[in-house]
């Protein structure tokens, strides 16, 4: 009995819950038919970027408030405020026009597509690779934007010209959204960084085992086999001088990293490097340098420290 009455009241709860956001929707959806054409442009203009209370806000102004809420909409958003020209405005606008002329087979405005608006929030990818007949003579047409490692996929499932965007994982989105709301790729891009954490153990029978790991999403692949594998290679290179300038020993080796379509959706993921080192150092002050390149988009990351032996 008591069990039917909290299943009751929690059903009530929820149907009460869903009948206000119906009549907040019906508000909004009202308060927006009555606007002027103007203001009625305005929010579609910047529909990719204007936050949910934003809105909320330029619906209950009056008409006045709302001109000086277009002038300050902007302004905030503007990462120069000091100077006469906004770059976030100009570079918004700008894309959405670029949008119109690179997409003109989703049989609406480009800028109101997928591609559209990623291209806007995101500018142009860094690599574009375009399967107009799919993966496959089955395959729908398929689209995959790079941004760095970072992959857009658009699928074009119906064949009629409208890619939609396909969300490889939530963390895949959240990166996305949090990038759009900058307008540009700088948190994807410093999430690309090309970077490495090394540690190095010394063994009882005088060997030191490296370990060497690299975050998956921190490197540049090569697409493969129509986008199903990813394919790049890592030199790793190990210097140690001593007094400063005195190259004592040195390592030298490339390994090969082939990863799956798959493997995009565990970016959380490291690439450990293990080696198993024959150094024999005198006791005195040393220099250990590192550096690893990666063969597809030759980026390099190095890193140098000091070490003592005793």
């Amino acid at each position: 009995m008591e069990k039917n009455r909290i299943k009751n009241r929690n059903i009530l709860i929820i149907s009460i819950g869903i009948i206000f956001f119906q009549i907040a929707c019906s508000q909004q959806y009202k308060l927006r038919k009555s606007l002027p054409p103007k203001d009625k442009e305005f929010l579609s203009l910047v529909k990719y970027i204007i936050k949910k209370q934003e809105r909320k806000i330029f619906l209950n102004i009056s008409k006045n408030e709302r001109e000086q809420f277009k002038i300050d909409f902007w302004k905030k958003r503007d990462p120069e405020p000091e100077t006469e020209r906004n770059i976030y405005k100009e570079t918004y606008l700008s894309r959405i026009e670029e949008s119109n002329k690179l997409f003109t087979t989703e049989g609406r405005h480009g800028w109101l597509s997928d591609r559209g608006r990623v291209y806007i929030l995101l500018g142009a990818p860094d690599n574009r690779q375009v399967y107009p007949m799919g993966y496959s003579f089955y395959d729908p047409p398929v689209e995959i934007w790079y941004y760095g490692f970072f992959p857009v996929l658009f699928v074009d499932s119906h064949r009629t010209g409208s890619y939609d965007l396909v969300p490889l994982s939530n963390y895949h989105m959240i990166e996305l959204t949090k990038a759009g709301m900058v307008l540009d790729q700088d948190h994807i891009k410093e999430k690309l960084i090309f970077d490495f954490k090394f540690k190095m153990n010394k063994l009882k029978n005088g060997k030191t085992l490296f370990q060497l790991s690299i975050p998956y999403e921190k490197i540049s692949f090569e697409a493969k086999d129509k986008g199903e594998r990813f394919q790049t290679s890592l030199k790793l290179f190990i210097e140690i001088f001593k007094n400063k300038n005195k190259k004592t020993w040195n390592f030298e080796k490339s390994y090969l990293i082939s990863i799956t379509k798959k493997d995009l959706e565990q970016l959380e993921k490291y690439y450990l490097i293990k080696e198993l080192l024959d150094i024999n150092l005198y006791p005195g002050n040393y220099r250990l340098k590192l550096k690893l390149e990666n063969s597809y988009d030759k980026k390099k990351a190095e890193k140098t420290l000091k070490m003592k032996i005793k």
